[in-house]
């Protein structure tokens, strides 16, 4: 393997993947993704990993994209181990020629378990993205990968909430199956396939649920065409099932199709009919749905309600649900869209670009906790905090800004505040989740998921409807936060005019802390820019700026007032207190 440049490099490790350009069989919403990605981020190159498939070993270009096949298809386990060798030290001599923004490891198998050591040695973000059977119970390569949850990605709720049951992890990220709408042809003026099957000809498919809904469906409707398409080892079992029921006038196994020739088929259907027992998040259904064809299964797509999919629970409401859609004179067959490709790849590269101090709570957050609670110095300045707050602020919302592990939000919903908490990092996020699960105040906190958590974004797209009492960012979050001006303009679009924001951040005080003593050696610097210093915690870095106190009155005058200072000198922090302006003059001193 010979790379020149040091480029950006995307490594995906996966079990398969197509044989060439034209094998649109194998993994489509996969190799999709793949192009997605190419199309949204140029200066980005993906390099694959196939374990299993292609059946050979010589390195081919996909699209621009190099990938290097394994082969361990049918093998031997140390035939498989060697080739895990191999594919650890084709990584290593990688890392050395590119800069390898992360590795994405599809299914949390042995390419999971490759991903997930080489990266946590080398220092490179991974990734697990959890597709389906992967979830179930079973999966052996789970007690050897010991996935922590900001690692792993699922497609959909449904797999989060199965591998959460069978692993007791549920996965912090959830990148939903998408479509690439480029791929359709504009709709024909005829649907003249009234049902359709899509997939692998498998038990799992359960194929001959579909068989017994065509041959009841038949009865009244003397004209029922029906379709199946794809190929599997139950192929020959499904003909003989048809020519014994008499069914070859009504149900056609055309067998394995390109997949443009697939999206023709949904396109001439009236109803996708899709009886499998397990899904993740079906990429057939997705398309089917924007072909124009209703959708009728068991397996629900786990985002309430979606129009023209419908779900059923037995095989009766299922024949029901079919025989409705036929029998509606006035039924359409508009398309609708779920989620695009496009949408999923920025998703999928946010994970690898999202700022470092992100993931460096994201690496952080198991052990978060425990490392606050070994200096009582901690829990002091927490309780300073509290009191102030609560002596200052009546019940109502409030913005827990960076709420971490959730450690505000246990005194905060016990003083009867409604929280709305906002926390960017989807590892700490999570902590605090499991924390509210287990707590009695479940109905007074609303969580920000990763899209409206970021404030950088609130001035385009307002992250809650209402406007809260009072904002509280403790234990130095705003040090965090390079751009302090864009936080106060986005903070001033959340707040009431008459709003608190109790911000504590780091100052010259004489704590006994790394953080204190690195700020002591800027404290007589006077810039315009705040300082920055740097944690490191293993492979992880994060960045702290320190603001003087008059670079963050300046940051906030366009919004804010900043009403007190109250100094932690033994503690190394400093209280800010600000008051939201454009009160009514003399009004200030009455709401304080």
């Amino acid at each position: 393997m010979s790379m020149k440049t040091r480029e950006d490099i995307l490594v995906v490790l996966t079990p398969g993947f197509p044989a060439s350009e034209s094998d649109t069989t194998c993994l489509p919403s996969q190799q999709l993704l793949v192009r997605a990605i190419n199309r949204n981020f140029p200066g980005t190159r993906i390099v694959i990993f196939s374990l299993e498939y292609p059946l050979h070993r010589q390195p081919y270009t996909w699209y621009g994209n190099k990938v290097y096949p394994f082969n361990t298809w049918a093998k031997s386990k140390w035939y498989k181990m060697r080739v895990w060798v191999a594919v650890w030290k084709a990584l290593r001599e990688l890392q050395r020629s590119c800069h390898v923004l992360g590795i994405f490891s599809w299914w949390c198998g042995q390419t999971a378990l490759i991903g997930k050591w080489f990266g946590k040695r080398s220092g490179i973000p991974h990734f697990i993205w959890i597709l389906g059977q992967d979830a179930r119970k079973g999966n052996r390569y789970v007690r050897w990968i010991r996935p922590r949850p900001e690692e792993l990605v699922t497609i959909s709720h449904f797999l989060a909430e199965e591998f959460y049951k069978n692993y007791n992890v549920w996965p912090a990220h959830t990148i939903s199956n998408a479509i690439d709408t480029n791929l359709f042809d504009p709709c024909p003026a005829e649907r003249d396939i009234d049902v359709l099957g899509v997939g692998s000809l498998i038990p799992l498919k359960r194929y001959d649920l579909f068989i017994t809904a065509v041959e009841q469906l038949a009865r009244s409707f003397p004209h029922l065409k029906a379709v199946i398409c794809g190929k599997g080892p139950e192929m020959i079992k499904w003909q003989e099932t048809i020519d014994r029921l008499g069914l070859h006038d009504h149900i056609s196994l055309v067998g394995e199709l390109p997949h443009k020739e697939v999206l023709r088929l949904m396109q001439r259907a009236k109803v996708l009919l899709h009886p499998s027992s397990y899904e993740g998040y079906s990429t057939v259904c997705l398309e089917a749905l924007y072909a124009g064809a209703f959708v009728c299964s068991f397996c629900h797509p786990g985002i309430g309600w979606v129009r023209h999919w419908h779900v059923a629970e037995n095989m009766e409401e299922m024949i029901g649900q079919v025989r409705q859609v036929l029998e509606d004179p006035v039924r359409t067959h508009d398309p609708v869209l779920l989620h695009s490709m496009d949408e999923c790849a920025r998703e999928v590269m946010s994970l690898y670009i999202k700022p470092a101090n992100i993931r460096y709570y994201d690496a952080i957050a198991a052990e978060y906790d425990s490392l606050l609670r070994k200096d009582d110095a901690n829990r002091a300045v927490r309780q300073a905090v509290a009191d102030r707050f609560v002596k200052t602020v009546p019940k109502g919302w409030v913005l827990d800004f960076g709420g971490g592990t959730g450690l505000d939000m246990e005194w905060l919903t016990a003083n009867g505040y409604n929280v709305i908490f906002c926390e960017p990092s989807a590892g700490m996020r999570q902590q605090a989740i499991e924390w509210y699960n287990r707590s009695d105040h479940r109905e007074r906190v609303v969580f920000l998921e990763d899209e409206h958590a970021d404030f950088t974004d609130w001035a385009h797209h307002k992250p809650f409807e209402q406007e809260v009492d009072a904002v509280l960012s403790n234990f130095a979050v705003m040090n965090s936060i390079r751009d302090i001006h864009l936080l106060f303009s986005s903070l001033s679009r959340v707040i009431k005019s008459h709003g608190h924001v109790f911000a504590l951040v780091l100052d010259g005080g004489r704590r006994k802390s790394r953080l204190s003593d690195l700020y002591s050696e800027w404290r007589s610097l006077t810039r315009r820019r705040p300082s920055e210093i740097a944690i490191q915690y293993h492979q992880y870095r994060q960045s702290v700026f320190l603001h003087r106190v008059k670079m963050i009155k300046r940051a906030a005058a366009n919004w804010f007032e900043l009403y007190e200072i109250e100094p932690f000198e033994e503690m190394g922090f400093s209280l800010l207190h600000f008051v939201r302006k454009g009160l009514p003059n003399g009004h200030l001193q009455s709401v304080l």
